[in-house]
This record gives C-alpha cells, sequence and structure tokens, in this order.
C-alpha cells in the first residue's frame, strides 16, 4: 500500500472495510495551498515514479537519484528504498515552486493520489483507501477516485503497479524474511544489484513495461541462484537465461506457482494467506513431490504453461 510514513498505523480492518473502486466516490477538496507538499520527509519513488520523473526532465534515473534524491535499505524490507530528499528548514519538496508542483504532470504516486492510498490484493484490481488524517484541504466536493487520479491514471500506470506488487511479494518471501541469516557480503550483494536493475537501469527512450519485465525476469533469475525459491509470477522471463539448469528451476518455480494458485482456488483459499502452506497440511504438495510428479507431466505443462516455454523445457531435456 502507497501512503504517507503513517501507514503501519492503520488499522488494516478500517482499511478493507472502506476500499474504494474507481468509480467509488469520496469527499476531498484541494485548495491548492502546498500544505501536503512540506514537512515531507517520506516521499518514495517507485521506479515507474522514477522512469516518468526523469522522462519529464528529459533526463535518465541515474540522474534524477544523484539529483534529488536519498537511497537508503528499508529497516523491515531491506529492499533499496529511494526518496526524494526534502527542502530545510521546513522539509518542503524539492519540486515545489511558488506553492505549485513543478512536476504536476509527472509527479510521484503518492502525491498525485492524495488523500489516498492504493491497496493491492492478489488476483484483483487496485483499490484505494482515504486516509483518515489530511493535512489539508476539505470535504465540501465528491469526486470518485477515477476522477481524483485524472491524467495521470493509464494502463501504464496499472501494470506496473500489478508487476511491482508481485515482485515485492516474492522478495519479501525470499529475501526479506531470510535477511537475518545472511552474510553481509551477500546483503551488500542483493541490495547494490537490487538498486541497479530495478531502478537504474532503464532508458526513457523506450517503454517502461517491458523494461521493468526485463530487470524483474533478471533479478529473480539473480535470487534463483541464492535462495531455493516456492514460486516465481508466471510473468517472469525465462527465454533468455543462459544457464540451462537456471532456466529449468525458474521454470519449475513458474509452474509451482500456478499449481498451488490453482489448488488453492479449488478449495476456495486464499493464494496469498496460504503460499506458506506445506505438504502436510493438505492443500498442495511440496515443491519435490510436484517436481517428481506433475512437472514431468507433459500434459499438465502444456495446459499451464505457454507452449514456447514448454518447447523450451523439451529441448533443454
Amino acid at each position: 500500500m502507497e501512503s504517507p510514513n503513517n501507514a503501519r498505523e492503520l488499522d488494516l480492518k478500517d482499511v478493507k472495510a472502506h476500499l474504494l473502486g474507481m468509480d467509488d466516490t469520496f469527499n476531498f477538496r484541494c485548495k491548492a495551498c502546498g500544505k501536503c507538499c512540506h514537512y515531507r520527509d517520506d516521499i518514495l519513488l517507485t521506479p515507474f515514479d522514477l522512469f516518468w520523473l526523469a522522462a519529464h526532465l528529459q533526463r535518465q534515473p541515474i540522474e534524477i537519484i544523484k539529483r534529488y534524491c536519498d537511497v537508503y535499505p528499508g529497516s523491515e524490507s531491506h529492499f533499496p528504498i529511494v526518496r526524494l530528499n526534502p527542502v530545510l528548514p521546513d522539509l518542503h519538496c524539492p519540486f515545489l515552486r511558488n506553492k505549485k508542483c513543478a512536476i504536476h504532470t509527472a509527479k510521484p504516486t503518492v502525491c498525485f493520489l492524495y488523500p489516498l492510498a492504493r491497496v493491492f490484493m492478489y488476483g484483483e484490481d487496485a483499490k484505494y483507501y482515504r486516509l483518515p488524517d489530511a493535512s489539508c484541504g476539505d470535504d465540501n466536493r465528491s469526486v470518485t477516485v477515477r476522477e481524483w487520479i485524472g491524467q495521470n491514471y493509464s494502463k501504464e500506470y496499472e501494470q506496473a503497479g500489478s508487476l511491482w506488487y508481485d515482485f515485492i511479494l516474492l522478495y519479501a518471501e525470499a529475501v526479506a524474511s531470510r535477511w537475518a541469516e545472511l552474510s553481509d557480503s551477500v546483503k551488500e550483494e542483493i541490495i547494490n544489484l537490487a538498486f541497479s536493475l530495478l531502478y537504474v537501469a532503464y532508458d526513457t527512450r523506450y517503454a517502461f513495461i517491458p523494461q521493468l519485465r526485463q530487470a524483474i525476469s533478471r533479478f529473480t533469475a539473480f535470487l534463483a541462484t541464492k535462495f531455493e525459491l516456492s514460486y516465481i509470477p508466471d510473468w517472469i522471463e525465462v527465454e533468455d537465461v543462459g544457464d540451462k539448469a537456471l532456466r529449468k528451476k525458474l521454470i519449475l518455480y513458474k509452474a509451482y506457482g500456478l499449481y498451488k494458485k490453482e489448488c488453492c482456488e479449488r478449495r476456495g483459499e486464499d493464494y496469498i494467506s496460504q503460499r506458506e502452506a506445506r505438504e502436510n497440511d493438505g492443500l498442495y504438495s511440496s515443491l519435490d513431490d510436484f517436481a517428481r510428479k506433475e512437472f514431468l507431466d507433459s500434459t499438465w505443462l502444456s495446459t499451464h504453461l505457454p507452449q514456447s516455454t514448454v518447447n523450451l523445457l523439451l529441448k533443454d531435456g
């Protein structure tokens, strides 16, 4: 969920009870006072935000980071965080000019959504939540979420959010949960590669989504060399992985994720809440059992994976 730094203090039950769809309404009127741009040390940029800000300013992402941002590992996520550096003494956004946003058409997601937060739930379209403690504006206008997001909404924005959510779930399970067990050198390697691949390695002359898919796919392949994964999203690209053994492992993880999702749906269970289930829970087989059964069944593979992936698997042997 994207929101200011009080997100952890929100009541999750209240959030779920008051989720908004794109055509649902909420009450808020912006007075263009600029208050929400002050005392902000919490404007965090996603790769999507960084890309579009760089494109808007006719720069590359690394240039934006060097000039306007601070980068540090999250204390709980153990993932590189890119934050806009606030300007002293009142910690205002570096793009605030005379109470106006100088990058209005390319402002970060957390900014153009305010006073909303975006909420992701597996297998569903993004929902939104009206933050209860907006520091400015008033409630004298009724507006739909779609109207509020306005020109900032696009299929690319929606797709980028969904891909990023999928990846963050994978990272939390594969890396963050094991962080305490890792050596300092491995931690540094993970953080540095995540930053360079997922935030920096984009060219603003080309479409963002294919580059994001490629970056996440490359980083996921790296993770598979360090950890035993329990799944990977089915859109992860494996065709360009040169190592045959690694490629086969990635296809196995992709197939196992589809298998677990199917088992959960058949039982009416939520896939995310059950993704840690083990074979003795009776919900689905272990990865090892799956690798000896379904993964060797060409009929199962052909009905769950793209034929090009099945052909690649058969070719590799």
